[in-house]
């Protein structure tokens, strides 16, 4: 099927087509693997795909030129009535077909160019031009490879905009979560902002993920430093800590700041597209389901809530997790729309 697809594009154009297919949330083995002999094929397939590489790690600059302006405009437009990921040819586009190609898919789906509001600490991102940001909808998670070699993964609803400099490769969380594994520069310091929290890495493997003002980080691999910043940016000295690999630190703007041992296999079940459940209380597991389906759950019995659960549930599946409690868990469910169920405790 992909060899139909790009049977007919030019090679810059088959270019876009394997960066957009590479990026997006259901990409395959397969796919990766047709990309692969797409690139071995021809010398000039593997220049043009490095070339589109190199393009978009200096998004940021290229973003301030009114043409790319301009396309973000029609991608944005084309967003609602794109049918499928075959990437369609610019031509007035001068920076090329293959990067326009590509943006405009990725457009439609995950990224965005604009100018982020204010946020604690943000004398240390401030910049004069745009800068990508990068989107995941309610039950989409998604691979970003950033132009340092580093790879951020989205989770449902979340939201990064990237700010990389000469001296600091900078991100903001903006909102929901994140992992990022990290590409060892030490003279290039990898630095997460999240809400009053920045995380600062070398070379590791961490999570960070915002509730409301609460930020939580875990550290899957190496180590990072976490601070907390004041609301001029500055940083709080009393705040600072070190995290190592199976930790966890989470925190508000003001108060004390926990550390405890992290189940790593429960806190990053996400990445598979699970949500385990560990004697936890309905109401929070049903929060953190609602995160993932445009169907929500609600609980009309407020004792209900405090009902402790255990399992490990496929994330936007809550047909799957209500049979689950309804067999288990002493509940009984109503459909009262199309987007809303209600929990009710089941009849004695």
């Amino acid at each position: 099927m992909t060899r139909a697809v790009i049977k007919d594009m030019d090679v810059e154009e088959a270019a876009g087509f394997w960066d957009a297919r590479l990026r997006a949330p259901d990409c395959s083995a397969a796919d990766r693997a047709a990309h692969e002999e797409w690139k071995n094929a021809d010398p000039a397939h593997a220049q043009a795909f490095d070339r589109l590489q190199k393009m978009i790690g200096e998004l940021p600059s290229i973003a301030a030129i009114p043409e790319m302006q301009s396309m973000r405009a029609a991608a944005l437009a084309r967003s609602e009535e794109a049918v499928d990921t075959r990437p369609r040819r610019i031509g007035w586009l001068p920076i090329g077909s293959a990067i326009a190609a590509s943006l405009a898919v990725i457009f439609g789906a995950t990224l965005f160019f604009m100018q982020p509001g204010p946020a604690p600490g943000e004398d240390a991102l401030a910049t004069s031009i745009p800068t990508p940001i990068f989107a995941t909808a309610i039950g989409e998670r998604t691979d970003i490879p950033l132009s340092d070699g580093s790879i951020a993964t989205l989770n449902t609803e979340s939201e990064i905009d990237v700010r990389y400099s000469a001296d600091e490769r900078a991100i903001r969380l903006v909102k929901g979560e994140a992992h990022f594994e990290v590409a060892h520069n030490p003279d290039r310091p990898f630095v997460v902002y999240a809400g009053n929290y920045k995380v600062i890495a070398v070379g590791t493997a961490f999570d960070v993920k915002t509730i409301g003002d609460k930020v939580e980080v875990i550290v899957t691999e190496g180590k990072v430093a976490v601070k907390r910043l004041d609301a001029d940016g500055t940083e709080s000295i009393q705040s600072a800590a070190t995290l190592l690999a199976g930790q966890q630190l989470s925190g508000r703007p003001v108060g004390p700041v926990s550390r405890r041992k992290a189940d790593l296999a429960t806190a990053l079940s996400w990445r598979k597209g699970n949500a385990v459940f560990d004697d936890m209380p309905l109401g929070l597991a049903v929060h953190e389901m609602n995160r993932y389906s445009t169907v929500k759950l609600a609980i009309a019995d407020p004792t209900l809530a405090n009902t402790r659960i255990n399992g490990m549930f496929i994330t936007g599946k809550q047909d799957s997790f209500v049979e689950a409690l309804e067999a288990y868990f002493g509940v009984r469910a109503r459909q009262v729309s199309e987007t809303e169920i209600l929990l009710e405790p089941a009849a004695r």
